[in-house]
């Protein structure tokens, strides 16, 4: 294990960043945008579905070509905080995303969002350097942990804004400031990353008539040439998609679920969204020392298990107060299982090339949320909600099923045999 200083500083990044997911793209900006924003009348939810879309678009077509290039160069804390401070002042500028100002919100949301993203992926890729393998759990659980908590303490600081008046044209100014509040927290709580984190390996010299872009694909290239050598991590990563596309289904879906099927105002929507932050980051704290003893793998397999079953059961729920047991049960599952995932994809990945490997882990994410809150609404608005409620537990299912065969021993080996190989000359 590294020094506790440098993990702290790495985990604090997760807490910085969460304020932007919460207040930007779950709770209030997002809010702002199609209804006060967008002129009434016009398609806000498809203008703000187009600019989510967008973004994955931006991150698959990009993010393994950017870690492959910041792997290379050796210089993924320049990149991740290049990218942190271009989030930083991109969401800050959506303070000036004043009623009608489409174009402009959109755009600096598209931005703001995927620097974010590419910003994500880099700070995971350090995960390898910072942790021995029985550590990887633990360490990976500490950071998604405080990432909920710091997601919370950003929205208890602009809750006030959004209670003046609610979202509004008529509170556009609080609700602006929201986002400067949002980007000031983001920058000062990720300090501890900038001065703590440190780049652990040595940069290589660019040969004569290459350029960094064509690097990046070059060696993009060249993983995918030798997937083979990485069978378990190639495998993992369509257990990652699967259980992305799940995933995604639930961030998408779960506040219009719990209003429309289950009867919940605005006011209980929110206490019920604090509520699943505070036991998602119990459970990514608590799960993140079980991973490490009982194994990356089984820790998996039990907690996409336990998802399988919890969302069948809240198919057949509907009785308020059951919903309310299985939904903070399911927040506890929530972060330890985007943990555990982080965790397996730093244990399979080359160390020399874990920015790229994070890169396609990013990708795995996008795809899968490209697919499923699409899947799911199509079911929703054909049969019902609960129909798409069992759609997410196949899915969950099917990625049980696919990480059957990874082996945890042999995708590290086959990690480091890798990277011997790259070592050697190859890469």
């Amino acid at each position: 294990m590294k020094s506790k200083k440098e993990i702290f500083g790495w985990a604090m990044f997760d807490f910085a960043n969460s304020a932007y997911t919460t207040n930007v793209v779950t709770v209030i900006f997002c809010n702002y945008f199609t209804k006060a924003v967008v002129p009434e009348g016009a398609n806000a939810n498809t203008l703000w579905g187009f600019g989510g879309s967008l973004t994955n678009l931006l991150i698959i077509l990009t993010a393994p070509i950017i870690g492959a290039i910041a792997d290379f160069s050796s210089c993924r804390k320049k990149f991740l905080v290049t990218t942190c401070l271009l989030c930083v002042v991109t969401t800050a500028g959506l303070f000036f995303a004043v009623p009608g100002a489409v174009f402009l919100a959109l755009f600096l949301f598209v931005v703001s969002n995927y620097f974010f993203l590419v910003s994500e992926a880099l700070c995971a890729s350090f995960l390898p350097d910072l942790a021995e393998p029985h550590e990887v759990g633990r360490i990976s659980g500490f950071g998604w942990s405080l990432g909920y908590i710091g997601g919370l303490l950003g929205l208890f600081l602009c809750l006030p804004l959004v209670k003046a008046g609610g979202f509004g044209p008529e509170n556009s100014w609080n609700l602006r400031l929201t986002n400067l509040v949002t980007a000031g927290l983001f920058l000062f709580a990720a300090i501890p990353t900038f001065l703590f984190l440190k780049e652990h390996a040595h940069g290589r010299t660019l040969p004569p008539g290459k350029t960094y872009i064509g690097i990046g694909l070059e060696r993009v290239m060249e993983t995918l040439r030798h997937l083979r050598q990485l069978r378990d991590l190639s495998l993992f990563l369509v257990v990652f998609f699967l259980t992305s596309v799940a995933l995604m289904t639930v961030f998408t879906f779960s506040s219009i679920y719990s209003a429309q099927e289950m009867g919940f105002d605005a006011g209980q929507l929110m206490i019920l969204f604090i509520a699943v932050q505070v036991s998602a980051a119990a459970g990514a704290f608590g799960f993140g020392f079980l991973q490490d003893r009982i194994g990356l793998k089984f820790n998996m397999q039990l907690l996409l298990l336990a998802w399988v079953v919890l969302v069948v059961a809240v198919y057949f729920t509907y009785s308020v107060q059951v919903y309310w047991a299985l939904v903070l049960i399911l927040g506890a599952l929530l972060g330890s299982v985007q943990s555990a995932a982080r965790g397996m994809t730093a244990m399979f990945a080359p160390p020399s090339k874990a920015a790229e490997i994070f890169g396609f882990w990013s990708l795995t994410y996008k795809v899968g949320g490209m697919i499923g809150p699409l899947l799911y609404g199509t079911i929703a608005d054909r049969w019902s909600h609960r129909a798409g409620m069992l759609t997410i537990s196949v899915f969950f299912l099917l990625a049980f099923l696919t990480n059957i065969p990874v082996n945890e021993r042999r995708g590290r080996e086959a990690g480091m045999d890798f990277e011997r190989h790259l070592t050697g000359g190859a890469g």
